[in-house]
This record gives C-alpha cells, sequence and structure tokens, in this order.
C-alpha cells in the first residue's frame, strides 16, 4: 500500500532549487537511488531502507543535486510503502510531521491529491491504513 502527499508552491509559480535543497537537506531528506530523496527516520528511530521518499511531481521525477541552482519545479510529490522498515503507525507520523514542516519551510500548500486540500478526515484515513501495518513486535 502506498500513500502520497503533494505540495504546491502557495504564493509563488514554483519552488527554487537552492531553497529546495537546502530544506530537504534541513529535514532530514537524503538524495539517494533513483534519483529522488529519501528519509530514514531520525534519533533511535532510524532504518537501514528508506521510510519514505520524495520526488518531483513533473516528469521525469527525478532531481539533478548538481543542477539544484537552475532547478524549479511546480509541485512535490511524497510517498510512502507499507510495510514499512518501522512500525506503520511511527512510520507514518514521521512522514506527515516531515511533509509539514516542508510545507510551512516552503510556504507551500500540502495536498491529498494535486489539487485537493488536506484535511483531518484524508489524515485520520491515512492513519488507519498505517495502523494496518502495526507491528506488535516493535
Amino acid at each position: 500500500e502506498v500513500l502520497a502527499l503533494f505540495l504546491r508552491p502557495a504564493r509563488s509559480p514554483a519552488f527554487l532549487g537552492p531553497t529546495l535543497l537546502k530544506t530537504l537537506n534541513a529535514v532530514g531528506m537524503r538524495f539517494g537511488d533513483m534519483n529522488i530523496y529519501h528519509h530514514f527516520g531520525a534519533g533511535e528511530l532510524r532504518a537501514e531502507q528508506p521510510l519514505f521518499s520524495l520526488a518531483n511531481m513533473f516528469e521525469p521525477g527525478q532531481f539533478d543535486p548538481d543542477a539544484m541552482e537552475d532547478f524549479q519545479t511546480a509541485g512535490l510529490a511524497m510517498f510512502i510503502q507499507f510495510p514499512a522498515p518501522l512500525d506503520g503507525p511511527v512510520a507514518f507520523e514521521l512522514f506527515l510531521n516531515t511533509a509539514q514542516r516542508l510545507a510551512e519551510a516552503l510556504d507551500a500548500d500540502l495536498q491529498s491529491e494535486p489539487n485537493k486540500a488536506l484535511d483531518s478526515a484524508t489524515i485520520e484515513n491515512m492513519r488507519l491504513v498505517a495502523a494496518r501495518h502495526s507491528d506488535p513486535r516493535r
């Protein structure tokens, strides 16, 4: 099962590469496989495999860290796949928190699908999906 969130610029036409790069690093996202950014957890809650990832919303969906100076995009897609390397609810809360921090830092609208604002009912539904992947042994 995959859950996704989308970030769109709130008051400008695009996210600019240098700001994006700085902000992604600040929230713990690391460039890696598939030329996209990944999050491996925080503090004691770290995993060998990515907990969730972030891609450009527009084709080809990738990033080139060496070309971020001239890069811009009108949208980002974050996604988490279950089962996750950590307990489902824990991984989801980290995913949601990181998305919210990115939205605030980038002055972005957080959406549950392109052009649909994320609301509390959707967050609760996502939490239910994550809860199905809770590992009682963790």
